[in-house]
């Protein structure tokens, strides 16, 4: 049982090994047959398209947590009501 496992593992280690070592193959040659011209404004509209972006999904995110805690907050607010009814009611019985 356990030489199928290290069989199994040694398989799985080769693979990985042999997909990182092809993928790195090819990287070369594409970037260096490939000349960019990045100008400034390029850079400045992708930063500022990052930004929004960032912005907007920061507010999303914020906006989601706000009504999750406002949903926790009145289950709290709903128990903390149903406690003090039963420590009301067990005061009127013990009377």
């Amino acid at each position: 049982m356990r030489s199928v496992m290290f069989v199994r593992g040694l398989l799985a280690i080769t693979l990985l090994v042999a997909l990182g070592a092809l993928q790195g193959c090819g990287e070369k040659d594409q970037s260096e047959s490939k000349t960019a011209t990045v100008s400034k404004e390029d850079v400045k509209k992708e930063a500022k398209e990052a930004y929004d972006t960032t912005k907007t999904y920061t507010q999303e995110q914020m906006k989601a947590f706000r009504e999750q805690m406002e949903t926790r907050l009145a289950g709290y607010k709903k128990e903390i009501d149903q406690l003090r009814g039963k420590l009301g009611r067990g005061c009127e019985d013990e009377s």
